[in-house]
C-alpha cells in the first residue's frame, strides 16, 4: 500500500513537471503528441554559423525554397519607411514613454498567467491601462533601428548563442 501511494505521488509529480515544461517551452500536450507521431523529429533544422553560433533554418522537412527571403534593399523599396536610414533599417519617430510602463501594466492586470519572472498577464483592464499610460511623461525620439532581428533579412530566423 505504501509503495502504491509513493508510486502515485511520483507519477503525479512527473506529470506536473512535464506539463510545466511543455508550457514553459510554448508547447501543448497536442504538440508533444504530434512530435512523437512524426518519429520524434526535431522541430527545426539548424545551421552552424562560424562553428560557434546557430540559426534555425525552418521547420524540419521544410525546404529552403519554401521559406521566403528578401534582401534588405528590396524590403526598403517596397515598404518605403527607412527615410534616410541605412539599408535594412527603419525610421522610428514619436513620443515615447520612458519609465514605469511595466508598473502601469502590472497594476492593470486582471488575470495573471504568472507573477513569477518572467511575469505574464492574460487580461488587462483596458480603461485602467489607458489611464495609467496617459499619466506617464513622454519624450520625443527620432532614431533608426534594424527592421528585423539580426541577421536583419526578411524570412531568416535570428542567430542564437551570440553576444555583441
Amino acid at each position: 500500500m505504501l509503495f502504491a501511494k509513493a508510486g502515485a505521488g511520483v507519477a503525479l509529480t512527473l506529470a506536473f513537471f512535464g506539463a510545466w515544461w511543455l508550457q514553459a517551452n510554448g508547447l501543448s500536450l497536442g504538440d508533444f503528441q504530434n512530435e512523437m507521431k512524426r518519429g520524434n523529429e526535431p522541430r527545426f533544422t539548424w545551421k552552424a554559423i562560424d562553428h560557434k553560433h546557430w540559426q534555425a533554418q525552418g521547420r524540419a522537412g521544410e525546404t529552403r525554397s519554401s521559406v521566403f527571403e528578401e534582401l534588405p534593399e528590396t524590403t526598403d523599396g517596397r515598404e518605403g519607411n527607412n527615410a534616410g536610414c541605412a539599408p535594412g533599417m527603419v525610421r522610428v519617430k514619436g513620443n515615447f514613454r520612458l519609465e514605469d510602463v511595466e508598473r502601469v501594466q502590472d497594476a492593470a492586470c486582471t488575470d495573471w498567467i504568472s507573477k513569477e519572472f518572467p511575469a505574464r498577464c492574460r487580461t488587462f483592464d483596458k480603461d485602467k491601462l489607458a489611464e495609467g499610460l496617459q499619466k506617464l511623461p513622454t519624450r520625443p525620439l527620432d532614431f533608426c533601428m534594424d527592421r528585423f532581428e539580426y541577421p536583419n533579412i526578411l524570412g531568416q530566423n535570428p542567430i542564437i548563442v551570440v553576444t555583441f
